[in-house]
């Protein structure tokens, strides 16, 4: 089994999380973000990907995910995660789905 460890220092040390459970977990919030909370670009990328979700390769849902979340943080605490995407992909989609 794999996990990801807390990386920062003070209130997670020494604190780890299931891989499975947080990509499984970011994957459903990439699926259905609250759209009201993102940037205009991020927004419509989303919305052009969420048709095609269930019918993606796991390999290219692995890419996708690669590509467009910069990083997760995590915390222990309350169990909840904050996703930071990848602005400069995000763009490069936008423009491209345009």
């Amino acid at each position: 089994m794999r996990y990801y460890r807390c990386r920062a220092g003070g209130n997670c040390r020494g604190t780890q999380v299931r891989a499975d459970e947080i990509e499984q977990r970011v994957l459903r919030w990439l699926q259905s973000p609250r759209r009201t909370q993102m940037e205009s670009e991020a927004g419509f990328v989303f919305a052009a990907f969420e048709p095609i979700w269930t019918v993606l390769l796991p390999a290219t849902i692995r890419s996708l995910v690669h590509q467009l979340v910069w990083e997760v943080r995590w915390n222990a605490r309350s169990n909840r995660f904050v996703v930071m995407l990848d602005e400069i992909a995000m763009l490069q989609y936008a423009e491209e789905l345009r």
